[in-house]
């Protein structure tokens, strides 16, 4: 399925895809606050403030259900193919493990450093996401910790390193662009400046790992790693650590970003192995050949045509 495509069907294919994980979100929000309604009677319908906190502490469960049964469209999609080769789901070497790990560790300072910058130029926008995650947090704990650490590293990779790398591969994308673009969707994904900045810088560090390890685990690990990462340090007694000891704070992050993101890109790169990537000359519609005899059969129709006017 889909072995071969037009950059405007690539282009519709994307949308697609992207919708139908909003529409996974949506159906479960939906349904949930009809149960809701019915349990605790409809009268919360006319309670606009009652029905926004539920829908709010309900976001961590229609992540998880959203990823779930995105990644069960996937495969219903491109069943037919290889799983391990279409995904390039290629078992991992323990040094790939290794150093991946370490940089979706490493990548949560650098977030942090572009979140200030955000905040130096838009503070707004920085508190807006700040009260947003504040928001997802309320839900039930192991459903955020599932959603956050386990269901969001898992979904995104597949879709983001797994199927639009295939898809831009058979759309005659050269590697570049698709390194490039597929970091761009990543972060506008997000739907808000912060993590959209962030995100799309991790997005190129994951996806320069891919192409130096030919395996998706590597980006779910550094995903995994990351949000793990991210996780732990939004517990208070953390976050009250990092602002008793902002030295402790910003040695942490120059370490992270000017020593460990680095060696850890170059750990993965001396290690490289061949990233298989033949993009597909994308499909044309072939010129009308229209023959000698046919030209002059429709050059004498219409010298016909002219006599029958005259006439």
């Amino acid at each position: 399925m889909l072995q071969r495509l037009t950059k405007g069907k690539l282009v519709l294919v994307i949308l697609l895809l992207l919708i139908a994980h909003q529409a996974f979100a949506t159906v479960y929000i939906f349904f949930a606050s009809i149960i809701y309604g019915i349990r605790e009677g409809l009268e919360v319908f006319d309670d606009p403030q009652m029905l926004a906190e539920f829908v709010v502490a309900q976001s961590a469960l229609a992540v998880i259900f959203a990823g779930v049964f995105s990644v069960l469209l996937y495969y219903l999609m491109f069943k037919r193919e290889s799983f391990v080769s279409f995904y390039r789901f290629h078992k991992p070497t323990r040094s790939q493990v290794g150093w991946s790990a370490l940089l979706g560790f490493a990548a949560v300072s650098l977030s942090g450093v572009l979140i200030q910058l955000i905040a130096f130029v838009n503070p707004q926008s920085v508190e807006d996401f700040i009260e947003q995650f504040e928001d997802f947090s309320l839900g039930h704990p192991v459903a955020v910790f599932a959603a956050i650490v386990i269901v969001a590293p898992i979904f995104e990779e597949v879709l983001f390193r797994g199927v639009f790398f295939r898809l831009f591969e058979r759309s005659g994308v050269r590697l570049f662009w698709t390194v490039i673009l597929t970091s761009v969707l990543f972060g506008a994904f997000h739907l808000n400046l912060v993590q959209g900045v962030y995100a799309g810088v991790l997005g190129l560090l994951i996806a320069l790992a891919l192409v130096y390890t030919n395996s998706l685990w590597i980006p779910i690990i550094i995903h995994f790693a990351n949000n793990l990462h991210a996780y732990i340090n939004g517990f208070d007694p953390i976050l009250n650590f990092y602002e008793s000891q902002p030295g402790i704070s910003l040695a942490i992050s120059l370490i992270s970003v000017v020593v460990l993101i680095p060696l850890s890109l170059y750990g993965l790169y001396k290690g490289r192995v061949n990233f298989p990537y033949e993009p597909l000359e994308p499909l044309k519609v072939a010129p009308l050949e229209v023959s000698e005899e046919d030209l002059l059969a429709q050059r004498l129709d219409v010298l016909d045509d002219d006599e029958m006017t005259r006439v």
